[in-house]
């Protein structure tokens, strides 16, 4: 190999190089604003629901949800706990209900422990 061959092959590494370089800026610079977005997601997300954790239900989507089951199970206003179970629809989106969690639960919304998610008092 010649020195023409030898100062080719340096000038092709190093644009190579150059290249690597440049995806590896851009691509620190794609996470970069991911990690952004992701972080500002979280904190809107943390400052709607009030803090860490899961979301907890509100006065509204209670009332939604209840509703909801009554329609879904074809149930009067007036169905017991335990007939509603089964169609009521948990946070996660599950019908997968414990009849003692959803009747502490509806106690809590008929004593007025809800917050609304209109505002940030508590229900009368």
């Amino acid at each position: 190999m010649n020195d023409d061959e030898r100062a080719e092959l340096r000038l092709r590494d190093a644009r190579e190089a150059e290249r690597q370089q440049a995806r590896n800026k851009e691509m620190n610079e794609l996470l970069r604003v991911a990690a952004a977005a992701t972080i500002r997601e979280r904190d809107q997300s943390l400052m709607l629901r009030g803090g860490e954790g899961r979301p907890a239900w509100s006065r509204e989507l209670f009332e939604i949800r209840w509703r909801r089951a009554l329609r879904m199970g074809g149930l009067p206003n007036d169905a017991s706990v335990a007939d509603v179970v089964e169609h009521f629809e948990a946070l996660d989106g599950t019908h997968i209900y414990h009849v003692d969690a959803l009747r502490r639960l509806r106690k809590r919304y008929l004593r007025g422990e809800l917050k609304s998610a209109l505002s940030d008092q508590e229900s009368p």
